[in-house]
Parts: structure tokens; sequence; C-alpha cells
């Protein structure tokens, strides 16, 4: 008969090497001190970029971690789109390219109406890596961003304009335009 204390011993140890198997496949979100893959950076920056952060400059620091280059002017316009996807990525070395197929339904400028113009359009991201970092170098593009982040931020101008303005009037038809992309 094995000994209390053998026993205990061995459970104990079999309750750490279980813990130490379940900790050792789990990975840490983005942002928790990971080192993100070309791939995963290229996601993260459409995903954002997707979900409007690139819209204003009030959020457009949620995506500084993944760029390269300090500052981004203002856009008056933006590539609107029902979706994304990362199809190939190609590492040498310290550079990558990522090409990204976007499903583009159309284009905003300005205070313009919306132009419709179905396509796909591909972009080659490039990257670099700098002190085991990732970040996209080039190129820089326009918004690429859902229509409910763009009917979200229309709303949200429209608010600040005034009652029954011309630049107001542009902006409800141009929610009027999204809104029926939408359905």
């Amino acid at each position: 008969m094995q000994s209390v204390k053998t026993i205990l011993g061995g459970s104990l140890l079999s309750v750490l090497l279980v813990s130490a198997g379940f900790t050792a496949g789990w990975e840490a979100a983005p942002g928790e001190g990971q080192r993100l893959r070309p791939k995963d950076v290229v996601k993260e920056y459409c995903r954002l970029d997707f979900e409007g952060a690139r819209l204003s400059s009030d959020t457009r620091s949620q995506v500084a971690s993944l760029i390269a280059w300090e500052e981004e002017r203002g856009w008056d316009q933006a590539v609107i789109v029902s979706k994304y996807r990362v199809t190939n990525v190609v590492v040498r070395g310290n550079h990558a390219t990522a090409r990204v197929e976007f499903k583009v339904l159309g284009r905003l400028e300005g205070d313009e109406p919306f132009v419709l113009g179905r396509r796909v359009e591909a972009v080659h991201f490039g990257l670099e890596r700098t002190e085991d970092v990732w970040k996209i170098e080039n190129p820089i593009i326009a918004p690429h961003v859902s229509v409910h982040s763009m009917i979200q931020h229309v709303r949200g101008r429209i608010e600040h304009e005034k009652e029954g303005s011309e630049h107001r009037a542009e902006l409800e038809e141009q929610l009027r335009q999204l809104e029926a992309l939408g359905n």
C-alpha cells in the first residue's frame, strides 16, 4: 500500500503538469504582450478600418500600433466595403507583403452623393519588422469601411449640423443612400 505522502505528492505533480499543459496551449490576446505575425497585423488593421477607426482623428489612435507612419491626413473620402479577406502573406526576413481583397460597394467623397461601384479591389500591404514588431509600411489608402460603420459616422455628422442647412441635407442624402445599401 502506498503512503499518503506518495499519493498526495503524485497527485500534486499531476495537477502541476496538467496545469502547465493547459497554460502552454493558451495564447495571449493581441495587446497583451504577444507579438503579432504579419497576417495578424493586417487582419487587425483591416478590422479596425472596417469598423470606422480611421474615419475620425478621435479614433485613429486605435491603429497607431499597427502602422509605421506617424501621421495620417484627414480623409474626405471613404471606400464602402461589404467584406475583406487576407489572401496571401509572404515573409522574407524583416519584410513581408500581405494581399487583401476588399469587396467594394462604392465610394463616398466629401459631401457628394454615394457613388456605386461594385468590384473586388486587391491591395498589397508592405510590412517591416523592427525590434521584433511588425508594422504596415505602405500603402496609405483611404479608409475601407463597412456600410454599418459609415451609417453611424454620417449620423454623428448630421447631429452636429444646423437643422435645414444645405450641408445637413447633403449628409441626410448620403445617409439615405447608405441605408438603402444596408437593406
